[in-house]
This record gives structure tokens, sequence and C-alpha cells, in this order.
């Protein structure tokens, strides 16, 4: 299964984007780039996985794991998942009202909705 994962380092925050199909392979190394990102200490890590397609059971749970990793860290995290795959499954589970969950990463990066620039990631309103 092929997935990716891109870092982009913006100021005080920090943006993890996956995309592609998520197994319990990909979940480690993921979960190990989450904690790296959280190690530097920015203001704010955002994972976005407005690319994911599919993620097993492994994947969801770095994807969980991940947001409760800021806590001793003075992290803030945030998610962005539009309204693809992973928003559905955190619909399903009952953990949207657990994180801040976000459009896009420019919504939880505070622009306007006015001021966002199309990122072929991002599922748009």
């Amino acid at each position: 299964m092929a997935y990716n994962v891109c870092i982009e380092r913006l100021g005080e925050a920090t943006i993890v984007a996956v995309s592609g199909r998520i197994d319990t392979a990909a979940a480690f190394d993921i979960k190990r780039t989450l904690a790296r990102e959280i190690s530097y200490r920015p203001r704010q890590v955002i994972l976005d996985c407005t690319g994911v397609d599919y993620a097993n059971s492994g994947g969801l749970g770095t994807l969980l794991s991940g947001l409760e990793a800021t806590g001793g860290a003075s992290v803030a995290m945030k998610l962005c998942c539009g309204d693809g795959f992973v928003r559905h499954v955190l619909d399903v589970i009952g953990v949207t009202s657990l994180v801040d969950i976000f459009r896009s990463a420019q919504m939880a990066l505070g622009f306007p909705a006015d001021q966002i620039f199309h990122d072929p990631r991002t599922v748009t309103a």
C-alpha cells in the first residue's frame, strides 16, 4: 500500500500531511514522524489527513495516538480531514468532539475563508 508523509514548517506551526493508504506498516512510520515533530516543540502541529483514502485499524490508532501525544508537550494538535474517509470514520466512532477538526491546513492556521489558497489535498466547500 502506498502512502506519503510531507512535513512543512511555517513559523511556529508544523504541518504533517499524510496521503494515500495507511496500513499497519505505514502507521509506525507516521507515529515516529509525529513524535519527532512534537519533540521540536512548535506551538502547533497540524495533522493533515485530507489526502488519506484508506486507513486500517493500525492507521487510525496512529492518528488518535498522535493527537494524544502532545498532552505533556504543550503543543496544540489540530486535525484536518475535510469530508473524506478519515472524517467519516471519526464520526462513526464518535471522537469528533474530542479534537479540533478543520477542513484544511489553511483553516487550521487561521486564514480567513476568502484568503485560503487552493491546495489539491484539501476538500473545498
